[in-house]
């Protein structure tokens, strides 16, 4: 039982702060280098396409490296339920998983 408790905190808890994260999305400011945007999401802009890289997809690569090389904390339920929250809010039918799309005029390239 403590167990459960131990992987729905943190989850539920992740889960509810990416939900108001990607709700105030656009009022956060841009922190770009050239042609790679660093916040508040991880795009490569390319001279056609972009490469976007959704919260959802960053926390399943980590939650993928704890799985593997987990040791110590990282093997905790805390941190497994902590990058499932954002995974599943990310995958939710309402948002687009597009990963790669073209350039046009609303997302404009600035170096």
């Amino acid at each position: 039982m403590n167990e459960i408790f131990s992987f729905l905190l943190p989850f539920l808890g992740s889960f509810l702060f990416s939900r108001l994260y990607s709700r105030n999305y656009k009022r956060l400011p841009r922190l770009k280098i050239r042609r790679i945007e660093i916040f508040p999401s991880i795009k490569i802009y390319g001279s056609v396409k972009i490469i976007h890289f959704h919260h959802w997809l960053d926390f399943s690569i980590l939650l993928l490296i704890t799985i593997v090389f987990g040791r110590g904390i990282l093997d905790s339920i805390f941190i497994k339920g902590l990058l499932s929250g954002p995974i599943l809010e990310g995958i939710l039918p309402s948002n687009n998983p597009r990963v790669i799309y073209k350039q046009d005029q609303s997302t404009p390239l600035k170096t």
